[in-house]
């Protein structure tokens, strides 16, 4: 039955829906008035496949108008749109280093938990010192314990790399710092590293982070080590 649908679809048999979707104009790089992208499927197999497109097709939030279905700006990216048309029929997906956030966005967007998962196992393969704070906020942000674990994993195992070699934790409010920096699971050498991530982080923005941090880093005790070998 599923080869069958297949098939109709890619014959273009049948097909009593077209879902169009476009650009955020408020992503980075996005450019003004960027053309929508549209792709025709079958009524049935979008609402088994996302339960927000059943929704917008039944009901109150009926949404179709002439056979079309407007996705509201920003919700779906219009580059992950025909690659989430081919899982709805093939439960493949197709993931790449340039496709990976857009998709992951689309598909938590659509909760399509499947093709979500599959994003996931990506991303979380690829965690790094340059990355690895973006990807737990990126587990935040889509819900995700998946990716939000990868990349804990990531930071307490190499947390030194990550704080003093990425960008990233320059970036972290103090709130946030802290935070990490209190976590037991943390690997670190020794208390010198404490001092030496917070130091980095002040001066990177010492006028707004004032010397207060500074100061209270050179007045932690050095040498103790910390956390797991």
């Amino acid at each position: 039955l599923l080869h069958g649908i297949e098939k109709l679809w890619r014959a273009g048999k049948f097909l009593d829906l077209e879902i169009e979707a476009h650009p955020d104009p408020a992503a980075p790089g996005s450019a003004a008035g960027g053309a929508p992208v549209r792709v025709k499927i079958h009524k049935v197999v979008a609402a088994a496949m996302s339960r927000p497109l059943a929704q917008m097709l039944t009901g109150k939030m009926e949404c179709v108008k002439d056979g079309v279905l407007t996705l509201e700006e920003g919700c779906v990216e219009p580059a992950a749109l025909e690659s989430v048309a081919e899982f709805m029929y093939t439960g493949k997906l197709e993931v790449t280093e340039e496709t990976a956030w857009v998709l992951l966005k689309t598909v938590n967007y659509l909760e399509m938990d499947p093709a979500k998962a599959l994003a996931v196992e990506f991303l979380g393969n690829k965690v790094s010192r340059d990355n690895a704070l973006g990807m737990f906020k990126a587990g935040e942000e889509y819900a995700s314990p998946a990716l939000k674990k990868s990349a804990v994993e990531y930071i307490e195992r190499d947390f030194r790399a990550v704080a003093l070699e990425g960008a990233e934790m320059l970036e972290l409010s103090e709130e946030e710092l802290r935070g990490w920096l209190q976590r037991d699971g943390l690997h670190m050498p020794s208390e010198l590293t404490v001092f030496e991530v917070l130091v980095r982080w002040a001066e990177h923005d010492a006028g707004a982070r004032g010397a207060s941090l500074a100061a209270e880093a050179r007045r932690r005790p050095r040498g103790r080590r910390r956390g797991r070998r």
